[in-house]
């Protein structure tokens, strides 16, 4: 096998090696591993004789990997979408809601005689 192509695919196992290990940090945030961590992991007690240095690193990453984590969720949207705008009944501001009415500001705060919101001034 060409010396450049035996390159290439080292650095393909390495660069899988690192993802796997950085991925870690998804399961448990105290498992965040630095790059050197991972070459540490990688190149711990190494044989002192190694014949094939590849297979040393497929070894490690097939039978030491932890398992793939499970695919993150994705948020289910809203069938119908976000609620639409609403002017708001008190103080004509927008606002998202299923139906009209007044603003959270509007709803919280006292109302005056004539349905507007008192305002301290």
């Amino acid at each position: 096998m060409a010396p450049l192509r035996e390159q290439g695919r080292r650095e393909s196992r390495l660069e899988e090696a690192v993802g796997i290990l950085a991925g870690l940090r998804h399961g448990d945030a105290r498992l965040t591993l630095s790059v050197r961590d991972v070459h540490r992991t990688l190149t711990a007690e190494l044989p002192v004789v190694m014949k094939y240095p590849a297979g040393v690193i497929a070894y490690r990453l097939r039978e030491l990997a932890p398992p793939p984590l499970p695919a993150l969720p994705t948020p289910s949207p809203r069938a119908d979408g976000p609620y639409p705008f609403q002017d708001c009944d008190g103080c004509e501001r927008v606002f998202r809601a299923a139906a009209p009415g007044r603003c959270r500001e509007c709803r919280s705060g006292p109302v005056t005689a004539s349905g507007d919101v008192a305002r301290a001034a």
